[in-house]
Formats: structure tokens, sequence, C-alpha cells
């Protein structure tokens, strides 16, 4: 009996080239999926409005709340530590772009957006850049973050060191006026 009332709140509609797979409760769409004919395409679940749990629309995710990726030491194995993450870091390139018209998603406007481009990041970090069967390349931003986690670990050490090297340097400079002074 739930799975025919699933059913009948489930739709699948064609309209003026509009594809729409919708689940409504009555008052809120909770699943909607979406493709129009200018190649906009959306997947909405718990979408009340604007405030929707998780969101797709062209090239764009929202997420109400946090995102979460799976990371638990029991799932993983050859785990090494990130050696020379400074000198990573140092040699990517942050870039300001606009996308081409062509691109997945573009919505042909010149908006400007930050990042890398994925082969310069595969030339550094080939563990965070993927290529799919037509040969594009996509970079894992999350995955930066350990890089720059390490890298400001190993910038906090040498500025400790340096630290340490010029409190010596005055303490033996100290010493020297007092000598001189005496």
């Amino acid at each position: 009996m739930a799975f025919r009332a699933l059913l009948a709140a489930a739709a699948l509609q064609v309209v003026s080239g509009k594809t729409v797979i919708n689940h409504y409760d009555g008052t809120n769409d909770l699943i909607k999926i979406t493709k129009d004919d200018d190649s906009e395409t959306y997947f909405k679940i718990d979408a009340t409005g604007a405030n929707y749990e998780l969101g797709l629309t062209g090239s764009t995710i929202n997420i109400k709340g946090a995102a979460y990726t799976t990371s638990d030491r029991r799932l993983k194995d050859d785990v090494t530590d990130l050696d020379d993450a400074t000198a990573a870091i140092e040699k990517l390139r942050g870039v300001r772009y606009s996308w081409v018209k062509e691109a997945p998603g573009a919505d042909g406007s010149k908006r400007r957006f930050l990042g890398f481009l994925a082969q310069e990041v595969e030339d550094v970090l080939p563990e965070l850049v993927s290529t799919d069967a037509a040969g594009t390349k996509s970079v894992n931003y999350v995955g930066v973050v350990p890089v720059l986690v390490e890298a400001l670990k190993e910038e906090r050490a040498s500025r400790t060191a340096l630290e340490a090297r010029l409190d010596a340097v005055e303490a033996r400079l100290k010493a020297l006026d007092t000598i001189i002074e005496s």
C-alpha cells in the first residue's frame, strides 16, 4: 500500500521540451529532476523553494549543511605522510578564468572563476586529477586541503627554527655588547 502511495505522488512529464521527474508530498517537491530545452539541468532533494538539502543546477552544486567525504582509517591502506608539501604548493598556479561556450554547464556568461588548470595540477599532484572517457580532466579541490595543511606545518617548523636562530644571535649580540661596555 505504501508503494502505491509513493507512485501516486510521483510524476514523469514531458512538456514543451522540458522533462520533469517529480515526487510531490502535496506541499513540496521532495525530489525533482528537470532537463530544460536550453540544456539547463537541475536535481533537487527536499526542494522546498530555494531551501533544498541538495541541489544541482547546471554546473553548481548547493548543499544545505555540510558535505563530508568518507575518510575512515579502517578503509585505508598504505598510508604515508605527505613530503615536500610546500614545494608542491609553490608549483601550483592559481588562475582566474571564464568558461568557453562549449564547456559542460557553461551558461554563456563571461563570469570569472578562481581555480587551477587540471593539466598543471596533474604535473604536481596527479592523485588530485581525474580524466573522463572524453579526455576532460577534473580537479579534486578538497584534496588540496591536506597538502595546504602539511605545507603550513612545514612553514611553521621553518619559522620556529629561524626564530630560535634569531634568539641565539640576539643573545650573542647582547653578550658582546656587555663585553664591549665593560
